[in-house]
């Protein structure tokens, strides 16, 4: 919500605001968060009778979860950073184009035409 209010807002104190604040909760709370629920998940596979390997989904599930703590941390948290700073500078979403895309399209006020 906060990449939304900083992706629609004008150049200025809100935009700056809402990117920073998004920042801080990603680097103070969701790194937090995503490491226990991660944890509470292999505790609880390892301790039930569902096991790690067991069942098929337990196993997907585990590595889907690692694949999100991994995209969480070496992707969308690098680009937070880059996101503050096009903020601070009054444009959308961070400099680098492939993280542009994969991380901001979704959120830029801009329309995106794809080529026919």
């Amino acid at each position: 919500m906060l990449l939304l209010v900083s992706a629609f807002s004008p150049a200025g104190d809100r935009k700056t605001a809402a990117a920073a604040t998004a920042e801080l909760l990603d680097q103070t709370v969701l790194v937090y968060s995503a490491n226990t629920s991660a944890f509470t998940g292999l505790i609880l596979a390892a301790v039930t009778a569902w096991g790690y390997l067991h069942y098929w989904w337990v196993g997907l599930r585990f590595v889907l979860t690692l694949g999100q703590l991994y995209l969480g941390i070496f992707v969308l948290s690098a680009a937070m950073r880059e996101t503050v700073v096009a903020a601070e500078q009054g444009s959308d979403g961070p400099a680098s184009p492939v993280r542009s895309a994969a991380f901001c399209a979704p959120f830029s006020a801009r329309p995106i035409v794809v080529p026919r």
